[in-house]
């Protein structure tokens, strides 16, 4: 467990790293999700910025 966000009651975000792949998931009373997976080559900043200037999915423009 490299860190995790407390989102709600019983859910989070955690940061994982499993077999040297840095994993982010989504966390529930009773599931647990993948988020998404930061590239070997890029820092979590790195791709959290980049995600900041992606377009939204849930946007309807």
């Amino acid at each position: 467990l490299l860190g995790r966000l407390l989102l709600g009651h019983r859910q989070s975000v955690a940061v994982v790293r499993v077999s040297g792949k840095t994993l982010v998931l989504g966390v529930t009373e009773h599931q647990v999700n993948l988020l998404t997976e930061v590239p070997g080559n890029g820092t979590f900043a790195t791709v959290l910025k980049e995600q900041d200037h992606a377009p939204d999915r849930n946007d309807p423009s």
